[in-house]
């Protein structure tokens, strides 16, 4: 073998390295292009969930005033001095119970306002809500 043939099959040689390092390249071009989409609907999913939990406390924190608890339910609750419904809904059942004045159709009346809070989110009926009781 000359010379010149063998700088040419260096260059070859060379070249087909050359090629593996673009096959690779754009296989990994590829695979960024799905993570950084895959990060993009992460994101995205990020920033609704943190929407939608805003959107519920603003929703949720409700003047008990403006539910339509009953007359006893809501001067128990107001004795207790809770002024919203943001306000009961981490509290547990015993946590409750052991209000003075609060039974068990209290309880579950609190309950059902909860859950119809929770079964509307992210957009509550306020229409719902319409009633109100003079202290």
């Amino acid at each position: 073998m000359n010379n010149q043939e063998f700088q040419i099959s260096e260059i070859l040689t060379e070249l087909n390295k050359l090629d593996k390092y673009v096959e690779t390249l754009v296989l990994m071009s590829d695979r960024l292009d799905t993570l950084f989409k895959a990060v993009e609907v992460i994101q995205k999913h990020v920033i609704k969930e943190k929407l939608k939990d805003e959107i519920l406390k603003k929703r949720i924190n409700i003047p008990l005033v403006k539910c339509k608890f009953s007359i006893r339910t809501y001067r128990t609750l107001t004795e207790h001095g809770f002024s919203y419904l943001d306000e009961l809904k981490d509290m547990s059942d015993a946590d409750l119970l052991r209000l003075r004045n609060v039974g068990r159709k209290t309880l579950m009346e609190i309950r059902e306002h909860l859950k119809l809070f929770e079964e509307n989110h992210p957009s509550v009926n306020y229409s719902l809500y319409s009633k109100t009781y003079e202290e």
